[in-house]
């Protein structure tokens, strides 16, 4: 791990090292290695003088949109349709394989250090529905002030390949490009 404010590696283990910041924010620069799923690991203080994000650019929680329905029927024909070739969603083949959800989609998923959410076509909640407006699948942000928003659509999913870990890294890169942070900003986050 990295050490605290430092910008090479550390021997040290500290509490601050953790994937747990309780008394920092992730840092905007980019600067972190990435993990096996994508995702960064360590932290990074905002350094003494440097303005922290405001709590309304921190992404609070993630959402997928399947492009699928939900339902035993739904789920059946979609099965079946995607082994003929006639059914696809980009993020079901991410997160699940032939029967259920796959392992390391469980792993970059815990690693972003926010909830993801997922609905099907059939059950998603009006707030979610009005942002997907029919381009599923995709994956949408959930900022600190309630909002939504598109974070990686249909054709950055494409090219994640049902590859858990390019997923992983298209939400990175999604947030930073917004300007926004990954996980909650506030008294207890934003540093000491």
């Amino acid at each position: 791990g990295r050490g605290i404010r430092t910008p090479g590696g550390s021997p040290l283990n500290g509490f601050q090292d953790r994937r747990n910041r309780p008394l920092c924010h992730p840092s905007r620069s980019g600067h972190l290695p990435k993990g096996r799923c994508g995702h960064r690991e360590g932290s990074v203080l905002t350094m003494v003088g440097e303005t922290p994000p405001d709590a309304q650019d921190s992404v609070v929680g993630l959402v997928g949109v399947y492009h699928a329905n939900g339902s035993l029927w739904g789920e059946v024909t979609y099965w079946l349709g995607a082994r003929v070739g006639r059914a696809h969603c980009a993020l079901c083949d991410i997160t699940h394989g032939t029967f259920r959800r796959r392992p390391e989609w469980e792993t970059c998923a815990a690693g972003l250090g926010v909830s993801f959410d997922t609905f099907h076509l059939d059950d998603q909640p009006d707030d979610v529905r009005d942002v997907a407006a029919g381009s599923t699948p995709c994956v949408l942000a959930r900022l600190a002030d309630g909002s939504l928003s598109v974070l990686v659509g249909p054709d950055e999913l494409e090219r994640c390949s049902g590859r858990p870990n390019e997923l992983a890294g298209a939400i990175h890169r999604a947030v930073d490009a917004a300007g926004w942070v990954l996980g909650p900003v506030g008294p207890a986050s934003a540093g000491a």
